[in-house]
């Protein structure tokens, strides 16, 4: 059968929800108690945050010229290497091994697990570590002198404090802290975990990200629940990655102090022994003074000496920069520029040690071959160029001024010739004593240049903000409470929605509507009342509204027909109340004064006697059908109504079916038909046994009762059949037990327009409450 789509009615479907708003109550008090639970004892996720800042290296005009397109490309380069560098697993590891991260404490206070970072009241030392790649756990319990250890297999032993325990990981000891008196007997979790792990761990938990790339500035966060921790962590990785920075630029300067010093050492033993040359000779030969002609020869080639020498310097220095610049192999030593006084020169040599300190950071986390090698590869080629021209150009006005000098000195030596021999040498003795200490003072001066410029080192990097706790990450309360809400009404929802959808029951008058044409002649409401109960047709109740217009209908369903009318009133399956309905129709029909008799056909399980509180002995219609007594023997006023008879089932038999199709049936249903205007019949279920079959051809009306939920869909082809193939006569459908609301349908059952509510009982109300779940 085609069947026309419904468009969608939001309210109903709203009221078919909110029908079960005890099952959504349940599920919010649910849900918030569990977010409550979770909220309290979940330890909450801090975020922990440092600031630091990378310095630019200060450069000469000169320099700032020269590498002026190299610094505007390489300088966002530099800033992200310091990342890499930052959180790279070598530096979080020592970081790890400092503050033992691998090791933690926990213990239990009540539902709560509590982080001992910093508050243990004992301290785990591993002697012997056993190659492990999973954590391990360790449980005691703290004594005075010792503790129990809860052993693999479940049970218990006892240590002392210091003994060396072997486990599958390493070989351990636990020593007691100052704080062991306030945990005893208590029990504590030591979670082991491999420093190669930890380290991992803590490198993927931390994150590094650049500030700004123009002025580097780089922030280092990490969450975790313990914020000391935390605060410890970022500072000491701070510390080691600043302390690791200073001791690189230390190394070049302890290079060039080494190099002074090997050089004073030298100078020290021959400007002794020019000293003790000078000393003999004067003694050995009595001199005293030199005249004035011969000091201005020998003070002159003293001086062009001292400049000389000077130059050679100057020329060795300059040649050892060459061949460094030159060299393939140049990573380790730096030359010296002292005695050099060209700006130009010291700021390049300056460019390439930073230079080559980048680079040397950088091969500590990452291969030659990676794409960020090349600007600093190519900032240190152009660099060198540099210095290579720069050099060569000094070098040629050294050996220049070492020329001039040279043929100075001559000069003067032929002048000095003409002086006496003895005051010639001890002259000579003399200059060269003073060429050698005024070298020696030079040099000692450099040193302490260099020594204040070694105190003085710091890292390119400073920090700007020590650790510090920022914003709670987790459990953030608005929205697990928002998401508990939300689960809360999902889940019933999602209940009463699966219920609905997967569910094979009639729910509505459209599911009724959309696969028969029979007409529903009237709908009942899910009322409650005691069992085996009966409407109190004297007040204006829902049900007895209902009944009355059902009443009503029958009459135009056989006009013709004033006296002696046969309804019969049947149902699919039992439980669908087709007793309720025929008890209470009848009922109805005596209160508005029509002579009525109930006839219990459903022989197989009768309830008509326990619901008009009847005699259960009483001969019945079994007992007519199978002998021959007189009708009158069998009929039983009602305790209710003067105008009700009511013919029980009487005593079970075992062949109802052959019963009912006995000729008696019929002149009992002729006998009745003469003296009551309705004769209302109580059938067995249809689809059950064929009793009511059998008894159709008698009656003149058949009521068919489904009921909400209880009926299944597919009864439906059923009564089709039935209806198609006329075995009922004048069927109609009773709609039995519509809730109120509950599948959004029948909210307009309601007993506000009467009067006189119903009287107020506990079993009622609870009845009611339940069936909204």
């Amino acid at each position: 059968m085609a069947q026309t789509l419904q468009p969608i009615n939001l309210r109903s479907a709203l009221l078919k929800y909110l029908y079960h708003w005890p099952l959504f109550l349940l599920g919010l008090c649910l849900t918030f108690a569990i977010a409550f639970y979770y909220l309290k004892f979940t330890n909450p996720t801090y975020e922990v945050k440092a600031v630091i800042a990378v310095k630019d290296v200060k450069k000469t005009t000169e320099e700032r010229s020269a590498l002026k397109e190299l610094e505007q490309s390489s300088q966002a380069k530099i800033a992200e290497n310091e990342v890499e560098i930052i959180s790279s697993r070598k530096l979080i590891t020592q970081v790890v091994n400092q503050l033992q991260l691998e090791t933690s404490y926990t213990t239990k206070d009540g539902l709560k697990t509590i982080d001992l970072y910093k508050k243990s009241p004992i301290s785990f030392t591993l002697e012997k570590e056993y190659e492990a790649d999973q954590k391990s756990q360790i449980r005691v319990t703290l004594k005075e002198a010792g503790f129990t250890l809860l052993q693999q297999d479940g049970s218990e032993k006892e240590f002392a404090f210091g003994q060396s325990i072997k486990s599958g990981f390493g070989v351990w000891k636990l020593s007691p802290t100052g704080k062991l008196k306030e945990f005893l007997g208590k029990e504590i979790v030591i979670t082991v975990n491999p420093k190669i792990g930890a380290a991992e761990a803590y490198q993927k938990a931390l994150q590094v990200s650049l500030i700004n790339k123009l002025a580097p500035t780089i922030s280092l966060t990490i969450n975790d629940k313990v914020t000391q921790r935390g605060q410890d962590f970022l500072n000491a990785l701070i510390s080691n990655y600043i302390l690791a920075s200073t001791s690189e630029k230390s190394e070049n300067s302890n290079m060039s102090i080494g190099f002074i010093d090997k050089k004073l050492d030298s100078l020290r033993t021959e400007l002794n022994a020019a000293e003790g040359a000078v000393e003999v000779y004067k003694s050995g030969n009595s001199l005293t003074d030199i005249n004035s002609e011969s000091k201005s020869y020998l003070e002159s080639s003293r001086i062009n000496e001292m400049k000389l020498n000077d130059t050679k310097v100057q020329i060795n220095i300059i040649e050892g920069i060459e061949h460094y610049v030159n060299s393939p192999q140049n990573s380790n030593t730096m030359p010296s520029t002292i005695g050099i006084a060209d700006n130009n020169l010291a700021g390049l040599i300056d460019k390439l040690s930073d230079l080559q300190l980048q680079k040397a950071k950088l091969l500590a986390t990452t291969p030659e071959s990676n794409y960020i090698f090349e600007p600093i590869n190519n900032q240190l080629k152009i660099t060198k160029n540099a210095i290579i021209g720069n050099v060569r150009s000094i070098k040629a006005s050294l050996l220049s001024t070492k020329r001039q000098l040279e043929s100075f000195n001559a000069k003067v030596q032929g002048s000095i010739r003409q002086i006496p021999g003895q005051e010639r040498q001890s002259e000579s003795l003399i200059r060269q004593q003073k060429a050698k200490e005024d070298l020696y003072n030079y040099l000692l001066q450099k040193r302490a240049e260099l020594s204040l410029s070694y105190t003085a080192t710091l890292s390119d990097a400073r920090v700007v903000d020590s650790a510090y706790i920022g914003n709670k990450i987790w459990p953030q309360t608005t929205p697990i409470m928002a998401i508990s809400g939300l689960f809360g009404l999902l889940m019933p929802f999602l209940i009463v929605y699966t219920r609905n959808a997967l569910g094979n029951k009639i729910l509505t008058k459209g599911d009724i509507e959309r696969n028969v044409k029979i007409p529903i002649l009237g709908e009942l409401p899910n009322e409650y009342l005691d069992k085996n109960s009966l409407v109190d047709h004297s007040v204006n109740n829902v049900l007895s509204e209902h009944f009355r217009a059902i009443r009503t209908k029958l009459y135009y369903l056989d006009k013709t027909k004033e006296k002696g009318r046969v309804i019969l009133i049947t149902s699919s399956v039992s439980g669908e109340g087709k007793s309720f309905v025929s008890a209470n129709l009848s009922t109805s029909l005596a209160f508005m004064g029509r002579k009525t008799i109930l006839l219990e056909l459903d022989l197989r399980k009768p309830k008509l006697a326990k619901t008009f509180n009847l005699e259960s002995s009483y001969t019945g219609l079994t007992e007519y059908l199978s002998s021959d007594i007189n009708v009158n023997d069998i009929i039983q006023k009602s305790n209710f109504f003067e105008k009700l008879d009511v013919i029980s089932a009487g005593q079970p038999v075992n062949n109802p079916a052959e019963l009912l199709t006995l000729e008696r049936l019929s002149t009992l249903i002729k006998h009745l038909q003469e003296n009551y205007d309705d004769i209302i019949i109580d059938s067995p279920p249809l689809h059950l046994v064929t009793d009511a079959m059998i008894i159709s051809r008698l009656t003149d009306i058949t009521l068919y009762v489904i009921r909400q939920g209880v009926t299944d869909k597919a009864e439906l082809d059923f009564i089709n059949e039935l209806e198609q193939q006329n075995e009922l006569p004048n069927i109609n459908i009773i709609f039995n037990g519509v809730a109120q609301g509950k599948f959004g349908y029948g909210n307009h059952y309601t007993s506000s327009y009467y009067s006189k509510p119903s009287s107020f009982s506990v079993k009622k109300s609870m009845s009611k409450f339940l069936s909204r779940f």
